[in-house]
C-alpha cells in the first residue's frame, strides 16, 4: 500500500508543468507508482504474492482501514519522521497508525537512519 497526500502538490512535483490536466496527472502518477512498487516487491523476493495499491488521502488513515479490512495481526510500514517529537523517534505517521491500529506495527527507518536523541549520561561522583 502506498498512499500519497491528498493535496496534489505531490502530483505536480513529478510532473511536467505544463500539463494541466490533473486528473490525467493522476492517473500517470498512479501507474507510474505501481509499478515503483511491482519493481521494489520483485527484488524482495517474497514467498507470496503482494497486492499493490495506491490510494489518495491521508496515509494513516489508509493503513489503519486496510490493515483492519484484511484482519492484519502485524502492520509493517516504512518511516521517515520528519517534524516534531514524534516525528524524530519513529515518524508521525506511524506515530498515528501505532495509537489507532488493532494490531502490531513495525516501523522500519530507511537505511543509513541515525537516531538524533543521545543516551543520558551518568553523573560521574567523585
Amino acid at each position: 500500500l502506498h498512499v500519497y497526500p491528498a493535496d496534489d502538490a505531490y502530483v505536480f512535483a513529478l510532473e511536467e508543468a505544463e500539463e494541466l490536466d490533473i486528473a490525467k496527472k493522476r492517473r500517470r502518477q498512479r501507474r507510474q507508482t505501481i509499478e515503483l512498487l511491482r519493481t521494489f516487491v520483485a527484488e524482495l523476493a517474497l514467498p507470496v504474492e503482494p497486492i499493490l495499491r495506491v490510494e489518495r488521502g491521508e496515509p494513516w488513515r489508509w493503513i489503519v482501514s486496510t490493515a483492519s479490512r484484511v484482519g492484519a495481526d502485524l502492520t509493517v510500514m516504512g518511516t521517515l519522521g520528519r517534524g516534531g517529537v514524534e516525528g524524530m523517534l519513529i515518524g508521525n505517521t506511524a506515530e498515528k497508525v501505532l495509537h489507532s491500529n488493532e494490531g502490531s506495527v513495525l516501523a522500519v527507518k530507511p537505511e543509513g537512519f541515525v537516531s538524533p536523541v543521545r543516551p543520558a549520561r551518568k553523573a560521574v561522583t567523585a
